[in-house]
């Protein structure tokens, strides 16, 4: 039988009397719990960006209620404001050593690979970024590309009886964002410390004798570091620093297998920075 429909209320009864079972077309729990921790974060910040107008307004009309929030924090610090911005350039110039860590093995070769080797590290490069000068402390947040002369390592294999040695050769280069935070120590003097995420481009050969193989990479690569500035005038500043880049790691097939080659340097750069606006 067809199900009935009560006319006061509008539904549908079967003929057994039931009501049909209605589909639950609500949102599922997870969008749902998804969709409100948005709009919590959401509120979070446009409350806090109120606060933040209402309290640099208070402030600066110095009606200030007694023993007020305000006015023990004075303008609110959740979004402090810089003294002043700055648009910089800067010309990277960078020495050290790389450390390379390899292993692999090959087939044809009836042979192990590793060991570790290291080179003098030359190389050049820029950045542009912005300086927010906070009186007594500065945050620089950068982009910065470098380039790097080509390496040239060992890799030690062995066949169980033998050792033999394999040339090998590599060349890198980075794209990292950095962000560096500055002290100031006197009116020509900071030290600053910070790092940077970013990507490596490498290319790797070895030389297995009879030919040469090829590999190459695109890494995740991280850096770490610190220094000291000096004020040469008050558009010029020179940096002399220290850094640790990890590249990651690139592979080379090699006649039979292949071989990997761990990459990261210990590195002394010095910059001249810029100020163009």
């Amino acid at each position: 039988q067809r199900p009935r429909q009560n006319c006061r209320s509008g539904t549908r009864i079967t003929h057994n009397g039931t009501v049909p079972h209605r589909r639950n077309v609500g949102v599922p729990p997870q969008l749902s719990d998804l969709l409100s921790d948005f709009m919590l974060r959401r509120f979070a910040v446009f409350a806090a960006a109120c606060l933040t107008a209402f309290s640099n307004a208070q402030a600066q009309d110095g009606d200030l209620p007694d023993g007020s929030v305000y006015q023990q924090l004075g303008p609110c610090q959740l979004f402090p404001q810089p003294d002043q911005r700055r648009l910089y350039v800067q010309a990277n110039l960078v020495s050290g050593v790389s450390d390379f860590s390899s292993f692999g093995g090959s087939g044809l070769l009836e042979a192990t690979l590793l060991g570790k080797d290291e080179d003098v590290l030359f190389g050049a490069g820029g950045a542009i970024g912005l300086m927010c000068d906070y009186d007594e402390h500065r945050c620089r947040c950068e982009l910065e590309a470098m380039g790097f002369q080509n390496n040239h390592y060992s890799i030690l294999g062995t066949d169980g009886f033998n050792f033999f040695i394999l040339p090998a050769k590599l060349q890198q280069s980075t794209l990292m964002g950095n962000l560096w935070y500055d002290r100031t120590i006197s009116d020509t003097l900071n030290l600053f410390v910070g790092g940077g995420l970013g990507g490596a481009d490498i290319d790797m050969a070895v030389n297995t004798g009879g030919s040469t193989s090829y590999g190459g990479a695109t890494n995740f690569a991280w850096q770490v570091g610190g220094g000291v500035t000096r004020k040469i005038s008050s558009d010029l500043e020179l940096d002399l620093g220290y850094r640790y880049l990890d590249c990651g790691d690139v592979h080379a097939f090699i006649p039979g297998g292949d071989v990997s080659t761990d990459v990261h340097s210990h590195e002394v750069m010095l910059s001249l920075r810029w100020y163009v606006w």
